[in-house]
């Protein structure tokens, strides 16, 4: 939509901006407009603009640093995934920008809390320069771990329902709502506030050998954080050993993990990617420090945009704890008192009056390390290809 919008604008000597929250997700805009017009407009890939008809120019920038998109006139602007933008991006930026030219925004986006988009998306529903819709991908509602078919005018017809009865199977409820039914919601107080003792402690928990057994690990600045765990072929995470180190280097922390009777059965270890920088003192990363304590390993951390994020790490650990369709894909053993911990005193920071930054977990030098090794796991094992492994 965003791309015909701006063609058309373009195509009639317009000038306009595309913005989006990061390089990657502003391609996408440009790829498809390269595509579909490509033999009309003059695409200059170095400045990241496309010259058209009658002087119509489209600029595309990434808003992840809002000034990218200062020094610019512009008589529309359509922002791609608009909630996941910086605020002062539109605020500071934007917005007085459209008020020289008296020029149009079009902002479309999956739903991101209760943030400035949220407050933008209500006062357009009414005032009369302005419209706002809601569209979810297909007409439905949770009701009790079920999904209930609720047809909507506006819902996607190429999606099977089948589809979305999979997806509420392995997606916790509220992530549902957000990003299929477009429904806002907030994460609010505890990160993990579906983990239930009664539900995801287990003493059937324990390390087999037949089972594929993967070790996340935090590198911490003052602390050293593990999980092991191993999972079976319905891709559940069995957390069966757990442990924080403080005031160990990473060689000594190693050699703890490798004297355990399970480790020389580790077939990959996921870390922090910013283990990978090199150390004075030693001429060795801590990755390569765990590539020689496990050679037989695959050792693979990712540098993909959403996995360094820590709000989308617990958002798919939320996913295995209780999906909307009422399933649960994530057991802990009893004796990993830090993982259990960590679930039960995970939480947000204190939202502030008239602030809306988007929520991330609170890094409090206590729970983060556990949940950030337990995430670093889910990613790499779950979400990446294994053909990306290093």
């Amino acid at each position: 939509m965003g791309m015909a919008v701006l063609t058309e604008a373009a195509a009639h000597g317009k000038q306009c901006i595309v913005g989006a929250p990061t390089y990657d997700q502003v391609r996408i805009t440009w790829d498809e407009m390269r595509k579909a017009a490509g033999n009309v407009f003059n695409f200059r890939e170095s400045r990241m603009e496309a010259l058209g008809p009658n002087k119509g120019r489209v600029i595309f920038r990434s808003l992840d640093d809002p000034n990218n998109a200062r020094g610019h006139t512009a008589d529309i602007v359509a922002l791609d995934e608009a909630a996941f933008c910086p605020a002062e991006a539109y605020h500071e930026v934007l917005r007085p920008m459209l008020l020289d030219t008296n020029g149009e925004l079009w902002a479309y986006t999956t739903p991101n809390g209760f943030n400035w988009f949220h407050e933008q998306w209500s006062l357009a529903a009414d005032r009369e320069d302005s419209r706002a819709w809601q569209i979810p991908t297909v007409g439905a509602r949770l009701e009790n771990g079920r999904l209930i078919r609720v047809p909507h005018p506006l819902e996607n017809p190429c999606v099977p329902w089948s589809e979305m009865e999979s997806l509420a199977a392995t997606m916790n409820p509220l992530r549902f709502r957000q990003e299929i039914l477009a429904e806002f919601v907030a994460q609010e107080g505890q990160v993990f506030a579906d983990f239930s003792r009664s539900r995801h402690v287990s003493s059937a928990v324990k390390f087999e050998h037949n089972l594929p057994t993967w070790v996340g690990i935090d590198f911490g600045y003052r602390t050293f954080a593990y999980v092991a765990v191993q999972s079976s072929k319905a891709q559940d995470i069995r957390v069966f050993d757990d442990a924080e180190w403080k005031n160990l280097t990473t060689q000594q922390a190693l050699t703890r993990i490798g004297s355990m009777p399970w480790a020389q059965h580790v077939e990959m270890v996921a870390c922090d990617p910013a283990g990978d920088g090199t150390n004075i003192q030693t001429g060795l990363s801590d990755l390569d420090l765990v590539r020689r304590a496990f050679p037989r390993a695959k050792v693979t951390f990712s540098t993909q945009v959403e996995h360094r994020k820590p709000e989308w790490r617990a958002s798919r650990i939320r996913d295995l704890l209780w999906s909307a369709a009422g399933d649960t894909r994530l057991f802990v053993a009893p004796s990993c008192k830090n993982t259990i911990r960590m679930f039960e005193s995970s939480v947000y920071p204190k939202h502030t009056e008239g602030h809306a930054e988007r929520p991330e977990p609170l890094k409090d030098g206590v729970n983060d390390h556990l949940r950030d090794a337990l995430g670093y796991l889910v990613c790499n094992a779950l979400y990446k290809a294994r053909a990306a492994w290093v």
